[in-house]
């Protein structure tokens, strides 16, 4: 079952812990978080959002925790959450779609992300696809999207979020010093995770409705402004393959094309770096 969080003992200053009623009563949607588990402690929102689908949950069911020991990015890599500094929220999606496009949504849920920050915190977000967000040209936060699914139809989506929030440079492991940063770093002030959690949640749940109906075409253009691979020479790790060249566009269908002497190839998934 979910518990509030208790107050814990953190470096800095003493941090607000997140509660269920503090988010709800700051939230003006009308899906999103109109359910949600609060955990002091979790193996994986992911992993508890997807049970929780499994079993009926509706649609725009939040579960964020203060902490999680096996959060996950993309491959099955962990992802640090420490608690009393981040955002690591899961919310269960149904969109009637076919599973093909359903991919889609860790772009449309990044271009949410970097709106939010652009116009609550007066920063420049990058995205790097195909679920990263970077600040000053370091990650900030990672989207994870999992899907349960038929032949021809979504049975739901989970869609998980990790966002670095309040992490001063000595917060992040030794290994994710020179790679990693937060919202705070980037903004030099303090940020208020509910305030800022409900405002990512409003800006997503707009992109959602449009993206059910229009899919990816209208997201195209202001995604690609802002992801810094677009023009670049990269180098993507598909598999045991590498594929180097131009990244020229993203496709219809949420896909990286990469341009190699006279050919265009799909790239649909895989570690894309720019080539310095």
């Amino acid at each position: 079952m979910p518990t509030t969080p208790k107050k814990q003992n953190t470096s800095g200053p003493e941090r607000k812990m997140l509660s269920s009623a503090e988010i709800k009563a700051a939230l003006t949607t009308r899906i999103m978080g109109k359910s949600i588990h609060v955990f002091e402690e979790i193996d994986s929102t992911n992993d508890q959002a997807y049970r929780l689908a499994e079993h009926g949950a509706k649609e725009g069911t939040l579960v964020v925790a203060e902490r999680q020991t096996k959060g996950r990015g993309r491959l099955g890599r962990s992802w640090y959450s420490p608690a009393g500094l981040g955002i690591w929220m899961s919310v269960i999606l149904r969109p009637d779609l076919p599973p093909a496009t359903a991919p889609a949504l860790s772009l449309v849920a990044g271009l949410s992300l970097a709106r939010t920050i652009e116009d609550h915190l007066d920063l420049n977000a990058e995205l790097k696809w195909p679920n990263d967000c970077l600040l000053d040209g370091k990650k900030t936060a990672g989207i994870l999207t999992e899907l349960s699914a038929e032949k021809e139809k979504v049975r739901f989506v989970v869609l998980g979020v990790g966002i670095n929030v309040l992490h001063q440079r000595a917060d992040f492991p030794a290994g994710l010093q020179n790679t990693a940063t937060s919202l705070a770093l980037a903004a030099r002030r303090e940020i208020d995770r509910v305030q800022f959690l409900c405002a990512f949640l409003r800006q997503l749940e707009d992109d959602y409705q449009r993206f059910k109906k229009e899919e990816l075409t209208p997201f195209l253009d202001p995604y690609t402004k802002r992801c810094g691979l677009i023009g670049a020479r990269v180098r993507a790790q598909v598999g045991n393959n590498t594929i180097s060249g131009r990244a020229v566009r993203i496709d219809p269908t949420g896909a990286l094309v990469i341009a190699r002497n006279r050919e265009e190839i799909v790239v649909r998934a895989g570690d894309v770096e720019r080539i310095r």
